[in-house]
């Protein structure tokens, strides 16, 4: 049921007439009637998985790798993501029931997927309501019942012997996608059931061809014209003397008959290429490279080095997004069961998985060239390497022929002159977003001497948009959050304004309270959104601030007060911005309703598929132009403490026509590149770009921008 859908039964408590008779994956459901995934598990389990090589390597491959990356749970913490060995969730899965181990536990979640589609785990529960055991469950036999309580959903029973156990909403449900089906995911199988039969056949017709040769193996020839007696009598004795244990002796013929012996040709009967082609197919299917599993067609073409890079690629391709999969189930099913999730994510560590892991000729390598090149101190090259720290190794081994020269104007001295005989920048205060001083105290004194840059403007801009991405999820998730509650509110307001009529068309007066209500709920979204975003905007700009701070050659440490005052400025024009665009994309909504003349029932159809979007397409927009935002805003927190005078925009590589002829572009650091209500137009665009949100002291300059500005020093 989809979100308009649920909030249809919460605000109406009426099942929406699209429920009722719903067709889904064939079948037409009602609340309450058990469903049952489509025959084929058996058959799958027994014909492919049971008989065919392929298809059971395969799918072994992929269930015995799963386990090689351990299921921990870890904590947001200021320092990063700590793990927390200790965590109920972790002990459940190192022993989740008296009769399986972690490792089959997880094998047989694999097999049951990759053959069914679908995976379940029932979790046992203690009398506080927390797991205690789980315990796999053939899919074959766990049966849906959709239920209309928006809440619910649906929920499982497990058929034994025709009877249906109620398993509640107890159940860990793992699913691979399915287009056609809402409940049930689809295998693998059944997209490679084609491939599969033709191996099959193609095996089965050897094996019997080698049994019966398909031919006979002698022919004896004679001119004379023989009855069926007279040849079965020279059939049984040939058999007597030349079969069994007289095989290889001397043959005696009449006059007149003569012996020809047929052969095979067993490079004809190994169907070359169509085992090849049935081969490719269901590896591609399994994404299993052939040659680890032993496929001819992998074999062919295998060495040590590509079986290396096959493996590599395989838990790259394969494994991790599986792994991902698997662990995103865990987080949103069993790891709230345990109590407030809120900071703690499970995820698979695959720090320890061999494939992964470099050659320790390579490792030593990569360290050794860090090193010499200057990028890493010898305390930690040693570290990297295994070794204690030692005295005195805090320094970087850089050569003496090497000098830094800038390659811009601004940079000054021109071509040729080193990096440390450039004059010091003047010791001119940086301001603060809103124009203020800069932050007095250790700041001052860190201004006392020049920065250096310490790593490439590429470099910046990966490190930085990496750090987006950390957070990426996190913004993701609150948004989702903050717009189903925004569309909760909506409807509620709506059906208020309405008195709960549904026919008829919305009246002046409605319509006039309605906007009211709407006017009120938004004045409440914009202090929720403030005070749920402050720590996450904290948490984001406090690493982007360290982060920058690691770019330059100067001591850093972050002053709290300081950046206490720049988050909340941060903040306040995100969440007014963010409410504001909600309430006139609903106030849009329902003028427009009401000029089409629509009744109440379809102005709430209108604002639910709004509401469809909003959790989906808008909360990835804002989750990653956020995420961006905070960091190139930490990284101007930073800068002001250090004394950065200017910073520079440096496009993303794939920068839109707005973003790209920005590339060098170099303002104030904490001023404005533009002011709020500029027009930026550049050359060869048709219309101007208005930038009506705030003004622009940073990337991004749009939704799902990815450019940064890095320091000029």
């Amino acid at each position: 049921m989809r979100l308009r859908d649920r909030l249809r039964v919460l605000f109406t408590g009426r099942l929406p007439d699209s429920e009722e008779g719903k067709q889904v994956g064939g079948m037409v459901i009602s609340p309450g009637v058990a469903r049952w995934p489509e025959d084929g598990y058996t058959n799958w389990a027994r014909d492919a998985y049971g008989k065919n090589e392929l298809v059971y390597a395969c799918i072994q491959e992929i269930a015995t790798s799963v386990p090689e990356a351990p299921l921990r749970v870890y904590r947001d913490t200021d320092a990063g993501w700590e793990e927390m060995p200790d965590h109920p969730l972790r002990q459940l899965v190192r022993r989740p029931n008296p009769i399986l181990s972690e490792y089959e536990l997880w094998e047989l979640t694999i097999v049951h997927l990759y053959l069914a589609g679908n995976a379940y785990w029932e979790v046992v529960t203690s009398r506080d309501g927390r797991p205690r055991e789980l315990w796999p469950l053939r899919p074959d036999r766990v049966r849906i019942i959709p239920q209309p309580d928006p809440q619910v959903h649906h929920t499982y029973a497990y058929a034994v012997d025709g009877r249906l156990y109620d398993l509640g909403t107890n159940v860990v449900h793992f699913r691979l996608p399915n287009p056609l089906d809402e409940y049930f995911g689809q295998p693998p199988l059944r997209a490679a059931v084609r491939a599969v039969a033709v191996d099959n056949e193609a095996t089965e017709y050897v094996k019997v061809l080698l049994q019966n040769d398909a031919m006979p193996r002698v022919i004896v020839t004679t001119q004379q014209r023989l009855d069926e007696d007279t040849v079965e009598r020279l059939r049984s004795r040939w058999r007597e003397r030349y079969g069994r244990e007289n095989r290889g002796m001397p043959a005696f013929l009449q006059q007149g008959m003569d012996v020809k012996v047929l052969g095979l040709n067993l490079r004809d009967l190994e169907f070359p290429d169509l085992r090849s082609i049935s081969e490719t197919r269901i590896c591609a299917v399994f994404g299993v490279p052939p040659v680890l599993v032993g496929a001819k067609v992998g074999l062919d073409r295998s060495t040590f080095a590509n079986y290396e890079e096959a493996r590599r690629s395989f838990w790259e391709e394969t494994v991790s997004p599986l792994l991902r999969r698997l662990a995103d189930r865990i987080n949103h099913k069993l790891l709230p069961m345990f109590g407030n999730p809120t900071g703690l994510e499970a995820r698979f560590d695959t720090s320890e998985v061999s494939a992964l892991q470099e050659s320790v000729t390579q490792k030593w390598r990569r360290i050794t060239d860090a090193v010499k090149a200057g990028w890493l101190v010898v305390d930690e090259a040693r570290t990297e390497a295994g070794y204690d720290p030692v005295p005195g190794g805090r320094v970087l081994l850089r050569p003496s022929n090497v000098v830094a020269i800038p390659v811009d104007e601004a940079g000054g001295g021109g071509e040729g002159t080193p990096a440390a005989e450039q004059p010091a920048p003047e010791d001119t205060p940086a301001a603060e977003p809103n124009g203020g001083p800069p932050p007095q105290g250790e700041s001052a004194k860190q201004r006392d001497r020049p920065v250096r840059l310490l790593k490439s403007h590429e470099a910046i801009a990966e490190s930085r948009n990496r750090l987006a991405d950390r957070y990426e999820r996190r913004w993701r998730e609150w948004a989702r959050e903050e717009f189903q509650q925004e569309a909760r509110d909506t409807l509620r307001a709506f059906s208020l304004a309405a008195k709960g009529r549904r026919l008829k068309a919305l009246s002046d007066e409605e319509l006039a309270a309605f906007l009211t209500l709407l006017a009120q709920a938004a004045i409440a979204w914009r202090a929720r959104i403030r005070e749920t975003v402050l720590d996450l905007a904290y948490q984001q700009l406090a690493a982007a601030a360290d982060e920058a701070a690691a770019e330059l050659d100067v001591a850093f440490e972050l002053d709290n007060e300081f950046a206490q005052r720049f988050v909340e400025q941060y903040t306040f024009p995100f969440a007014g911005a963010l409410s504001q665009a909600s309430q006139d994309r609903i106030r849009e909504i329902i003028l427009a309703g009401k000029r089409d003349g629509l009744t109440v029932a379809e102005m709430r159809d209108r604002l639910l598929e709004e509401f469809d979007d909003w959790t989906l397409r808008r909360a990835e927009m804002v989750a990653r132009t956020e995420t961006i935002r905070a960091t190139n805003a930490g990284a101007v927190m930073a800068y002001q403490q250090l004394g950065v005078e200017m910073v520079e925009w440096l496009p993303a590589t794939d920068a839109c026509p707005y973003c790209a002829p920005l590339r060098g572009r170099r303002w104030a650091t904490g001023g404005e590149l533009f002011r709020q209500g500029d027009e930026w137009l550049p050359e060869g665009m048709d219309r101007p770009m208005r930038l009506t949100y705030e003004p622009v002291r940073h990337p991004p300059l749009h939704p799902n921008c990815r450019c940064t500005i890095v320091p000029v020093v």
